[in-house]
């Protein structure tokens, strides 16, 4: 993957076109909810992470004296965001509630809030912000005074958007990579195309007595840019194959 670093509670400067959320929109110059579980993936051509081993980013809310602190870190799989809840959730507050979202999966939990007021907001959050590979824990410490089920979900998903709001965040671009075979006549056009097409770099290159094959990774969205390119510049010649 390729990353571009985005500094905590920033706007959007230079975000990438297409980037989904706060920070696109941002960046656009301009300004999505989710269910308990299921289908979560991103969109325009990436998405925001958090930093791998960063401490969580950390929120706190405060509505008629009750307390929402939000804590948000990565998580690589559902199994990673589970145990992100069980070592930070407090046992001796009101509620522990928290969605995650990693690629296609994600889930949520109220945790004896009313049905849809806490997790659910939660993950609406985060599909908002456009972030993926992610947990976000709000802890609820009661105050005394009943917000209604308007007033939890604003509560519950405003401390995640603001954990996540400041939360230092990577715009992570989806790669391919391509094995593709040249004689050795075409190799020079093929190092050629590698070269003209940005961010596209060679991984590896091994030789036998037909000619090359190279492993070549670059953005998912210009493998066929490429592909037409290295077989206008070999006659039809060169061999591309995906491998992911």
């Amino acid at each position: 993957m390729m990353g571009l670093a985005r500094g905590a509670g920033a706007a959007a400067r230079g975000a990438p076109a297409g980037a989904p959320g706060r920070r696109a929109a941002a960046a656009a110059g301009s300004r999505a909810s989710g269910g308990s579980s299921g289908g979560g993936g991103g969109g325009g051509g990436g998405r925001w992470e958090l930093p791998a081993g960063a401490p969580p980013a950390a929120a706190q809310l405060e509505e008629k004296r009750s307390r929402f602190v939000a804590l948000a870190a990565r998580a690589e799989s559902p199994a990673a965001a589970l145990a992100f809840v069980e070592a930070h959730r407090q046992p001796g507050a009101s509620h522990n509630c928290w969605a995650y979202r990693v690629g296609a999966e994600s889930r949520s939990t109220d945790d004896g809030e009313p049905g849809g007021t806490a997790g659910r907001p939660i993950l609406a959050a985060l599909e908002a912000e456009g972030v993926d590979r992610a947990c976000v824990l709000v802890v609820r410490h009661y105050g005394g005074t009943k917000l209604g089920t308007g007033g939890l979900a604003r509560a519950y998903g405003g401390a995640a958007r603001l954990a996540l709001r400041g939360a230092e965040l990577t715009w992570v671009r989806p790669e391919a990579e391509l094995s593709v075979s040249v004689a050795f006549e075409h190799l020079g056009a093929l190092h050629t195309e590698i070269q003209r097409l940005p961010g596209c770099r060679k991984e590896a290159e091994e030789f036998d007595e037909g000619g090359a094959r190279l492993r070549v990774r670059l953005d998912a969205d210009l493998v066929g840019r490429f592909e037409n390119a290295v077989l206008d510049a070999t006659g039809g010649k060169a061999e591309v194959k995906k491998l992911f």
